[in-house]
């Protein structure tokens, strides 16, 4: 399955680059769009729509940045993208019940340490 993992690459994000060793090891396409700031948010949704997901993971670790991730999930949502859109990250973490219930374009959130339970969420969604 294709995924695209999402997230600030300024600092080489290892917890993206985890992700994305674990999803790759099980058997998926992946690939990682670095976005550092909200100018890049229509350029990001188009090369993720350009590239056909069938699941969009969100690395929203900083409380900062949330409604950023936030106007993007629901930018691929305006432009049509009908995959899986799942955030991560300490913020989603901490924040998974008011994300799901006021972030309509978000399906899910993965708590804790990514690289298990996103890889078991890929292996388990009906490709699109």
């Amino acid at each position: 399955m294709k995924t695209a993992l999402v997230g600030p690459e300024l600092e080489e994000n290892l917890a993206l680059r985890y992700l994305h060793a674990s999803l790759v090891r099980a058997g998926h396409d992946s690939r990682i769009f670095d976005f550092n700031a909200r100018s890049q948010t229509v350029p990001i949704a188009r090369q993720i729509l350009e590239y056909g997901p069938e699941l969009v993971g969100l690395s929203m670790v900083f409380t900062g940045r949330a409604r950023e991730f936030v106007a993007l999930a629901e930018s691929l949502r305006q432009e049509g993208y009908a995959g899986h859109i799942t955030a991560g990250g300490h913020f989603a973490s901490f924040h998974a019940d008011h994300m799901l219930t006021d972030v309509p374009a978000l399906d899910s959130v993965v708590h804790g340490e990514g690289e298990g339970g996103l890889v078991d969420l890929v292996d388990n969604l009906d490709p699109k």
